[in-house]
C-alpha cells in the first residue's frame, strides 16, 4: 500500500523477499524507540483520518460503482435489460409464470 504507508513516517513496509527480516526490524525500531513508535502511530492516525476517511473517499467509491453499473447495463442487450428489470421488480412471480407457461398450465393470452 505505497499510497498509504510512508516508510518510517506512518508505518513500515514489509518486502515479500525479506518479510521476516523487515518485520523483526520494524518491531525492534518501535520497541526500542518510544518516540518513533508514538510519532509513527500519530502520523498513521492523521493519514487515515484525513486521506481515507469515509466522507473523503465515498464520492469516489460511489462514482466508480455508478460507472461500473452503467457500463454493465449498457453491455447487455435490450431483452436482457428488460428481463432484468422485471425479474428485479417481480422476482419469484416472473419465474413462476415462465414455469407455468412452459408446463402448459397458462396460455399466454387471457390467462394472465
Amino acid at each position: 500500500m505505497p499510497e498509504i504507508i510512508v516508510e518510517g513516517i506512518n508505518g513500515f513496509r514489509l518486502r515479500e523477499a525479506s518479510l521476516t527480516n523487515d518485520f523483526v526490524d520494524a518491531i525492534a525500531k518501535t520497541t526500542y524507540d518510544p518516540q518513533t513508535r508514538r510519532a509513527c502511530g500519530e502520523q498513521a492516525c492523521t493519514t487515515i483520518t484525513t486521506k481515507w476517511a469515509w466522507h473523503t473517499v465515498s464520492p469516489e467509491v460511489f462514482a466508480r460503482a455508478y460507472h461500473t453499473a452503467i457500463q454493465h447495463y449498457q453491455t447487455r442487450s435490450r431483452r436482457q435489460r428488460i428481463g432484468y428489470l422485471y425479474t428485479g421488480m417481480f422476482g419469484w412471480r416472473v419465474r413462476e409464470i415462465k414455469q407455468r407457461i412452459r408446463a402448459g398450465v397458462l396460455k399466454l393470452r387471457g390467462s394472465l
